[in-house]
């Protein structure tokens, strides 16, 4: 179920604010924070991205539909604690850091694993090979960011699946599926985290005077 609120800027600007507060009170206290009633509470699969100076530091999410209050602040610990990837994001690391959002839509699996526009589709494939079971996918954003081609892009998830041994060209009889999507990113830095809150904090003041 799609909410139009989440295409607000400022609607977007709460949720990743979330994100950097969720993040602080889990270091401060080891709790995930409440998910704030006012922020939408659509269903939509997503990912949590955390970046360090621009370079990929966590992300994890699921293509499982479910509740923005649920998802949201799960995925926000699991990107930045349990990327096995990478080791759990310290406290130190918090004012470098930049927190995006993608919202998941517009599932289509397609024939031909060619078949995707570069900056528009993310996607997902699967392939069988000795039996071996095979997944991976990137959001819409990467290949784009990265300048890549279609194909080059496939072979970049044929070897984050796992399998290093081949590309696309050699095993492309081997696909068993391919999905293409597109999402909604958003994004904040931590500079932009605490402007928003010494805006939000500078808000609230003003509304306690009107009411005196």
């Amino acid at each position: 179920m799609e909410d139009g609120t989440v295409n607000d800027p400022s609607v977007q600007d709460k949720m990743c604010a979330y994100c950097f507060d969720n993040l602080k009170e889990i270091h401060s206290n080891g709790e995930i924070l409440m998910y704030p009633k006012d922020l939408p509470n659509g269903e939509y699969p997503l990912f949590i991205t955390w970046q360090l100076d621009k370079i990929l530091r966590g992300c994890i999410g699921t293509f499982k539909a479910e509740l923005l209050s649920k998802l949201v602040p799960l995925y926000c610990y699991i990107a930045a604690f349990k990327d096995d990837r990478f080791p759990p994001i310290s406290e130190k690391e918090i004012p470098l850091l930049t927190c995006s959002v993608s919202l998941l839509s517009n599932f289509e699996n397609i024939e031909d694993p060619l078949d995707f526009e570069i900056g528009k589709h993310g996607m997902e494939v699967e392939f069988e090979v000795d039996e071996k079971k095979y997944r991976s996918t990137y959001l819409p954003h990467v290949p784009f960011e990265q300048n890549w081609t279609q194909e080059h892009t496939l072979n970049k998830l044929i070897s984050k699946a796992g399998y290093k041994d081949g590309k696309y060209e050699d095993i492309k009889d081997k696909f068993t599926k391919a999905t293409r999507y597109q999402s909604i990113k958003f994004k904040m830095t931590h500079q932009q985290y605490l402007e928003h809150k010494e805006k939000l904090g500078k808000s609230t003041e003003e509304n306690k005077e009107e009411g005196e």
